[in-house]
């Protein structure tokens, strides 16, 4: 947004963040009314500049794909908006096929659409009118899309007499999706009157709370700065939007408040989460000023296996593991595979697996699992410990891309040889921070890192980075000679010490208040049905010669390589819902509240 004569000019980006976040759409407007204020934005996110360099590529490469199907386009380029908007006005009279960075304005919206596309159809232009399409990095639609080509639809209806039937996405993986106009057209002009409205009413004296936000976008430390000044109770860990709400129906809004109410009940929050969050609220506020947060072992030895029950024995075979992925390639690629583990002299290594496209990510996977696997074999009592659920879902993903380590990665998991420490922490103590992320548990038994890579978004932008040079030819393919790589290599040997440093943490509390393991011991192996195992054999068999065949008869080969995955489809479709099944019956009544399909913390009467 911005002032042209005294009067307010909103894009449809605008309208957007709007829509995301009502906070840091009022943020901008109390920034451009009142610039004495001194808000400031959050510095530039590395990991944002990542993506719109990559935006810029695509919207470029949508152009291209224009250009080549032999369309007549133009790209808006004039010194000023008012010569950029009559340009565009012009070339849509021309009748160009594409016009690129149309400039559109209908008070008091104006903008630049990234494409407009002639179709056929009366307008006032003639026998044609075009409709708006936009490129998105994204594979799949979000929901503002539709909101800001709604908003340029109707900007171009008010040039050419005629709402266009349809606007289409230029995805990120090469799909086109046309949505059908009318399907969100009057959505969106309830939420423009909304915003309009907001504008309207807008006060520097009447702040919006950020806690009623989904999210901050390009606020966030403004957002936490304010909850900090007034105490507010969205700072408890693990508190829900929702549950902040109710609270404050309640009469509870600040911190303090919360942990002092003697109230046993608000409507809309379980009793035992009630608990929970007066009890979170209290240590937070008696860590405040303290070089470590205060902490408490939680009740054990309930019906309920949980923390520290939850953490197994030593063993000299433990594996401490962690990914680091790259979400901008399409599907993810995992990319390395860190892993800490001690040798037989006692000393700590670390060992990684690389993995730059599709192939080497299926290499690193079965080399990995591979490796656990003999190791587990070899010392039943071995385990692999990691924080939180990224690493499993990463396994269980690979698995099903590539058809490989299926039978050891089920194993490992009946086994319970994965151990999620971000599970046991939760159950096994109450801390005195605001997140329970691994950075923020470390408080309780590390220092500060002084890794080069910071964090995980930072090694998304690093490598990022590393991607680019090395398609260049500036930039080697291994750590060894890759500064680059060497530095994102050395953040994740952070990531796994660490996760090593909490298990030892983690058992001396549970020494110390004596609470034994009381998970799966023995290992179960279960057979594999004879028909199961004959269609496996035939599957790799018919893979086999596929691979060999495919330069030869590349027809043979694909029919073939289909056969094979139809073989196994339905077992393999059908995991995912056992995990689930699994992974619910090891959740707590309390985490099972939050799940749609579930009934919790039920008990049964006379």
């Amino acid at each position: 947004m911005y002032k042209h004569q005294d009067q307010l000019i909103f894009s449809p980006s605008d309208l957007t963040r709007f829509m995301e976040s009502p906070f840091a759409s009022w943020m901008d407007r109390f920034a451009l009314e009142c610039p004495d204020g001194k808000p400031e934005q959050d510095p530039d996110d590395p990991l944002m500049q990542a993506l719109a360099k990559r935006g810029y590529a695509h919207e470029e490469a949508v152009l291209q794909e224009f250009r080549d199907q032999g369309l007549s386009v133009i790209t808006i380029e004039a010194e000023g908006n008012k010569a950029k908007t009559a340009l565009t006005v012009k070339a849509l009279k021309d009748g160009y096929d594409v016009v690129a960075q149309a400039r559109l304005e209908l008070d008091p919206f104006a903008g630049y659409a990234d494409f407009l596309v002639k179709v056929s159809g009366e307008s006032h232009l003639g026998d044609y009118h075009y409709e708006v399409w936009d490129a998105k990095l994204s594979t799949k639609v979000k929901p503002a899309y539709p909101i800001q080509l709604c908003c340029y639809v109707e900007m171009l209806e008010a040039i050419q007499g005629r709402r266009a039937e349809t606007i289409t996405v230029a995805l990120g993986n090469g799909c086109k999706e046309r949505l059908r106009t009318s399907d969100c057209f009057y959505y969106y002009l309830s939420l423009k009157d909304g915003f309009l409205e907001a504008q309207k009413d807008f006060s520097p004296d009447s702040p919006v709370d950020p806690a009623e936000s989904k999210n901050w976008l390009n606020w966030s430390e403004e957002a936490e700065a304010q909850l900090i000044a007034r105490d507010h109770p969205f700072q408890v860990a693990n508190i829900t939007r929702g549950q902040v709400a109710k609270l404050k129906s309640a009469g509870i809004e600040t911190m303090q408040n919360l942990a002092e109410t003697e109230l046993t009940h608000v409507p809309g929050i379980h009793p035992s989460v009630l608990q929970r969050l007066k009890d979170q609220a209290s240590i937070q506020k008696d860590s405040e000023g303290l070089e470590h947060p205060a902490f408490v072992v939680l009740p054990h030895g309930l019906d309920e296996v949980t923390g520290l029950e939850l953490l197994p024995a030593h063993s000299d075979s433990d594996v401490f593991f962690d990914i680091e992925g790259f979400p901008l390639e399409e599907g993810g690629l995992e990319y390395l595979w860190g892993a800490t583990y001690f040798d037989n002299d006692g000393q700590r290594v670390f060992r990684d697996f690389w993995a730059h496209d599709r192939q080497q990510e299926k290499e690193a996977f079965e080399g990995f699992i591979g490796w656990a696997y003999k190791r587990w074999i070899k010392d039943p009592t071995m385990h692999i410990y990691h924080y939180a659920n990224y690493e499993i879902s990463a396994c269980k993903k690979l698995m099903g891309r590539f058809g490989v380590c299926e039978d050891e990665v089920d194993q490992l998991l009946r086994n319970q040889v994965f151990v999620d420490l971000y599970k046991v922490v939760k159950g096994a103590i109450r801390l005195g921070e605001p997140r329970y992320s691994i950075k923020n548990v470390e408080h309780l038994y590390r220092g500060k890192r002084d890794t080069e890579v910071g964090s995980g978004g930072d090694s998304v932008v690093v490598y990022d980075n590393w991607r680019t040079l090395y398609e260049l030819g500036e930039e080697a393919e291994n750590w060894e000679e890759s500064e680059i790589l060497k530095s994102i290599r050395d953040y994740n040997i952070d990531d796994c010490d660490s996760t090593q440093e909490l298990t030892i943490w983690l058992r001396k509390q549970q020494q110390a208040n004596g609470i034994s393991y009381r998970g799966r011991t023995e290992v179960v192996k279960p057979e594999m049905p004879e028909e199961i195992s004959e269609r496996t054999i035939l599957r790799d068999d018919l893979l086999e010669k596929a691979e060999a065949k495919r330069s030869r008869e590349p027809q043979w080969a694909s029919l073939a390589e289909n056969m094979a995955w139809f073989l196994e489809f339905h077992r393999r479709e059908s995991k995912p819902v056992f995990w689930r099944r699994f992974e619910r019956l090891g959740l707590s009544h309390e985490e099972l509240l939050d799940d749609l399909d579930c009934l919790a913390c039920c008990q049964r009467t006379s």
